[in-house]
């Protein structure tokens, strides 16, 4: 009884100590020879030789972007990761492109299906799809992040308290981030009249599973009148700009609209944001 405990007990430690993921290893040979150089050479093809099989109308549906734009994320990625680089082998053999690893990162983001349904296309493994999508999400949010995410300025705020004073609501502030700067204390003046009575901080439309806070203006539950039904009417009708937006991410990336419990929150983070980044 003993040994037999033992030797599952080995067994267990030994597979513990085991890489989750499997690399070249010098002097053995790989299982399946996907043929990766003639993977590449039907991808640039299909969609990067100067004279294309597919047009770039199918590329902007596939790719959710123009060629150009492709272009310029996939070499922003590549200078800011080696991982894209395309190098030898522990064998000597030359690895996949960028294009092969920047294209299963796309398509994984913008169908939302698994690694096995890319490899066939690709020529890559299904490790490696989904390593190429994680590292190209992270590459994403660090290279174009500080540009496409960048807190807003000042000019910033006064054309969004312009368009929403025009929607009947001076003073608001409809975007997550300027309300991450409020909370924190360093969100640019807001300096509006309403009633008579001045203000000096933005406000944030929600709905009623937020706190009671003055930052936030919540729509009208118990409707009493004709004047608190079209306050009700059109807060909600402002606040659905956000959903209006999202929808639109959902149309774009399908890995967005799609279940996501596989998935850790620090995956999720990165995915999502990569997407909000990326044209839509």
């Amino acid at each position: 009884m003993k040994i037999l405990w033992w030797l599952h007990w080995s067994f267990d430690h030994i597979q513990r100590q085991l890489p989750r993921y499997r690399g070249s290893i010098p002097g053995r040979a790989p299982n399946l020879n996907r043929n990766r150089e003639r993977g590449h050479a039907l991808l640039y093809a299909d969609y990067f030789s100067n004279t294309p099989l597919f047009k770039p109308d199918k590329f902007r549906r596939r790719f959710r972007m123009a060629r150009h734009v492709f272009n310029r994320i996939r070499e922003g990625v590549v200078a800011h990761d080696p991982y894209f680089e395309c190098k030898t082998d522990a064998l000597g053999k030359l690895g996949f492109s960028s294009y092969q690893k920047c294209t299963a990162a796309i398509r994984m983001l913008a169908y939302g299906i698994p690694d096995d349904l890319v490899d066939e296309y690709v020529r890559m493994s299904e490790t490696t799809c989904l390593m190429s999508m994680y590292k190209f999400c992270q590459a994403v949010i660090e290279v174009f992040g500080p540009e496409y995410l960048r807190q807003p300025t000042a000019a910033d705020t006064e054309r969004l308290l312009a368009t929403n004073a025009a929607r009947g609501f001076s003073g608001m502030l409809a975007s997550i981030d300027f309300f991450a700067r409020l909370a924190e204390g360093h969100s640019p003046p807001v300096n509006f009249e309403i009633n008579g009575h001045q203000y000096n901080k933005g406000y944030y439309l929600a709905d009623g599973i937020y706190p009671q806070w003055s930052t936030f203006m919540k729509t009208i539950s118990k409707l009493q009148d004709e004047k608190r039904k079209r306050f009700a009417q059109m807060q909600e009708s402002a606040r659905k700009d956000v959903e209006r937006a999202f929808g639109v991410l959902q149309s774009r990336w399908g890995i967005v609209r799609n279940p996501a419990l596989s998935w850790d929150e620090t995956k999720l983070w990165e995915m999502m944001t990569a997407c909000v980044i990326m044209p839509t």
